[in-house]
């Protein structure tokens, strides 16, 4: 008696035990290989994932060389043992700043027959996350914030504790940081730009300038576009952090805004 894989079902199983971002479309032009998602553990970044069953060491390296040839940007490579991959198929991965899972060692079937994780995700793809995403600390000018991959700017909120320090939060990520770690100084001196006053003022208005404020100038309007420049590579959220005020008037905050109290 002969049993067929369900290939889609294994596809969609392992998706959801790495917690991937699934995709319709998740056939390849290459034997035994489909993409089953995208690894995005913060806004701004995201990996192919790929699933490549085969059963002779040529093949699965055919499979390597394919993808390296399809992908520009690195990509993470599932399959059931490491007996197909070699050192030399691996390395190539490495190379390219791509990684290799087996899932023999990474994943083992649990109650009810449902997949399960044999050690943190983190820790399986800490190799890969050490090359291609930045430290939760970075000694830049610009911090790195981790932004969640689904956080919108309804989800982000800034405090500020003082003139020169706010509060970050936005859904499960948070932090303290200063007009230089969020991309505000200027570069002559070192001082605040005026993007930084600009969202002081936002934040002692509320959320809300318009043309009642005292804080009110016609220069407001390039001030904002390079404010929501800022924002957006802090961030890594798509789409402007501002609208236009019901009445046409004004500009009004997507996200929460307040001043230290």
């Amino acid at each position: 008696m002969a049993y067929e894989l369900d290939r889609p079902a294994l596809d969609t199983a392992l998706a959801k035990v790495f917690d991937l971002i699934e995709e319709t479309d998740a056939g390849t032009d290459l034997p035994g290989t489909t993409r089953i998602g995208v690894y995005s553990p913060y806004a701004g970044y995201r990996f192919p994932v790929y699933l490549a069953i085969q059963i002779e060491p040529d093949d699965f390296s055919e499979a390597v060389d394919g993808l390296l040839g399809r992908n520009g940007t690195p990509f993470i490579l599932l399959s059931p043992t490491r007996e197909l991959c070699s050192a030399k198929a691996e390395k190539r991965l490495t190379d390219k700043r791509s990684g290799f899972v087996s899932l023999s060692e990474s994943v083992a079937i649990g109650d009810k027959r449902q997949l399960r994780l044999l050690r943190p995700l983190d820790e399986i793809l800490a190799q890969f996350r050490r090359v291609n995403l930045p430290p939760p600390k970075d000694d830049g000018a610009t911090a790195f914030f981790p932004t969640p991959p689904d956080a919108t700017w309804g989800d982000v909120s800034i405090r500020f504790k003082d003139g020169h320090t706010v509060s970050v939060k936005a859904k499960s990520a948070g932090g303290v940081f200063n007009y230089t770690q969020m991309g505000m100084a200027n570069k002559k001196n070192g001082d605040p730009t005026v993007q930084w006053d600009l969202l002081k003022t936002f934040a002692e208005e509320r959320g809300i300038l318009d043309w009642s404020s005292n804080k009110a100038h016609r220069r407001n309007q390039k001030r904002r576009e390079l404010l929501a420049a800022d924002l957006r590579d802090f961030f890594r959220i798509e789409g402007d952090p501002f609208r236009l005020t019901e009445d046409g008037k004004g500009w009004q905050a997507r996200f929460l805004i307040s001043p230290d109290e």
